[in-house]
Order: C-alpha cells, then structure tokens, then sequence
C-alpha cells in the first residue's frame, strides 16, 4: 500500500498540475472574449486601468489612502457589473472570466486557513483515495443520490409489514440525504444499515459518502475485513498505523459489510474493533456502517459493550432493510 507521504505528494502534484490547467483557462477565456467582442475587451481594459490607477493613488497620497481604497473597490465592483452584464448579453456565462478552480474552499491551492495553514479537505480525501482506491471509493461516480432507482425495488405489500420495499427505500433514500446534505465534522451523528444482501445497504452508504465527500468533507470507505486487518498489524507490530490514524481522523468513516469478516481470535478482534469505535466516539467523529446482523445479532456477536456504542440511539439512526435481493433481479 502506498505509503501517506507517497500520497501526499500525489494529491500536491495533481493540484500542480491542477492550476496550471486552471491558468491555461483563464488566458483562453480572456484571449476568446478579446478576440470575438470589442466591446468586453474595452471593459476589461478600462477595468485594468481603473485599478492601476486606485492603487497609485493610494501609494502617492497615504493620508487619503482609506478614502481612495474605499472608492477603488466601489468603483471595481460598478466595473466587474458591467463586464458581467456584457458577456451575458455576448452569449457568455457571467462568470466567464473570474478565476478558475474547482475545490471552492481553497481554489485548488491545497491549504486552508489565514494564520496557520492546514491541508484543505480536497487533499485529505485525495489522499485517502490514493491511498485506499481498493476499497471502493471509485463507486460513488456511478452509485450516488442522482443515480438512485426506486422501481428496481418491489412495491407490492410484504406481510407483517408497515412498508412495501419500494416504500422503505424511498423513506430512507429521504432520511440518508437530508444526513448526509447537514452532515457536520465532528456532529458524533451516525447511521446503521442493517439487513440481508443483496437490498441496497452499500449502495446507500456509497449516497452518503459521495454527497458528504463533495461538500468537502474526508470520507474513508473501508471494508470490515480490511478494518479488521489492519487492526491486528496495528496491535502486532504497529505496521499500518498510518491507515488506523486515517480511520480514526476521517470526517466519516463508512464500514461495509460488518459482520462478514472472519473473527478467529475474538477477543483481540473485539479490542481492536473497540479501539476505533471508542476513538472517534470520544471524538465526536461520525460513523455510517452497513451490517448483515441487526441490533440484538450485533450484541451476541461482538458483545455489549461494543453492540450498545453502536447502537446507541442518542448517536446512531439505525434502518434495518427489508425485502428482495434486488441484484438478482437486476442479473435477471
């Protein structure tokens, strides 16, 4: 696995890479509108001039420097209005000319923060996703909120039901994306999706994940049985420390599949498992788990102590699914 410094650099480099194509943007957009309409090229020089100007005055009267800057950034916003005004009436977006960037948080500089700079959350995830691109965070391209399906779910009744399956999905479809729209570091809020394969579980995780990663946030996908191992390399000889720091610090941490991994020395698994539940609990860190044992399943298996932080219900919204296996009909 590639190392977080080996990533590191990565994610550095890309966003490099990054600006560069942001820069050649920008010139292309400037030399576009000069060369197809004279009357935003006169704007634009007209709005250079006017700033050269403000900032010469400023510098040539210091006592009036207040007043002239005032006047100055008065007279750049009149000046952008009209610029804004003309490449919509050419047939150009308004924004056509302002900076390029795609990370809306640090214009794809990298770092976050006026006083004491902080890697911005694009490069944390970024870093994740090298690090941990066999764990599936490529999914969320194609399974999201905007690619989510309702009518490959049953809508027929199931008995001894309050809900057919259609139903129920649309219901936590809902509840998933109003989670994960005014998801918040540190809320200590999280989510269990319970139930049989094959209904939807890492689907719906992947939602989340991807709505969460896009405002910005760290997300950290990782399957129970590679939590589990790097757990137990963590305990034997402290080797993948730096992925159990990551599954401790993420904004999200989302386990697939709990409750599949096998448990051949229970109680060094337990620990382990413990260990980062007790971790990101302690500090408000979120959670969303998908799980084939329900609440009373999760206790007998792993124990209470573990069960009940789960399933603690001043923490964790617990949906347990029901239905068909929709891969099959889907193979079908």
């Amino acid at each position: 696995m590639i190392s977080r410094d080996q990533a590191t650099k990565t994610a550095l480099y890309e966003l490099e890479q990054q600006r560069e194509q942001n820069y050649a943007d920008e010139r292309r957009h400037v030399e576009t509108v000069r060369a197809a309409c004279p009357e935003i090229t006169s704007l634009i020089d007209e709005r250079t001039k006017l700033f050269s100007n403000g900032v010469s005055h400023a510098f040539g009267d210091p006592s009036n420097a207040m007043d002239i800057s005032e006047k100055l950034v008065a007279d750049m916003d009149r000046s952008n209005r009209l610029i804004r005004l003309a490449l919509h009436k050419n047939g150009y977006p308004e924004d056509y000319l302002q900076p390029v960037f795609r990370c809306p948080l640090c214009h794809d500089t990298g770092y976050v923060g006026d006083l004491v700079h902080d890697f911005c959350p694009c490069v944390r995830q970024r870093v994740l996703k090298i690090m941990m691109s066999d764990e599936g965070l490529q999914d969320l391209e194609t399974q999201n909120f905007s690619t989510f399906d309702e009518t490959i779910f049953p809508d027929h009744p199931i008995p001894g039901k309050k809900h057919s399956q259609r139903d129920l999905m649309l219901l936590v479809r809902n509840r998933l994306e109003q989670y994960a729209d005014s998801f918040e570091a540190r809320s200590g809020k999280g989510i269990i999706l319970s139930g049989a394969s094959g209904l939807g579980k890492t689907f719906l995780m992947n939602c989340v994940a991807e709505r969460v990663l896009t405002r910005g946030f760290s997300v950290l996908k990782i399957s129970a049985y590679r939590l589990y191992d790097a757990v137990r390399k963590y305990q034997y000889d402290h080797s993948d420390a730096e992925l159990v720091d990551d599954l401790i610090r993420a904004d999200l941490l989302a386990i697939d599949d709990l409750g599949t991994e096998p448990l051949t020395r229970l109680s060094n698994e337990q620990s382990g498992l413990y260990y980062i539940l007790n971790e990101r609990i302690n500090s408000n860190a979120s959670m969303i788990i998908t799980s084939n044992l329900n609440n009373m399943q999760t206790r007998e298996r792993y124990g209470d102590r573990i069960g009940l932080r789960l399933y603690d219900g001043s923490r964790t919204s617990a949906f347990e699914l029901y239905g068909e296996d929709v891969r099959r009909n889907v193979r079908k």
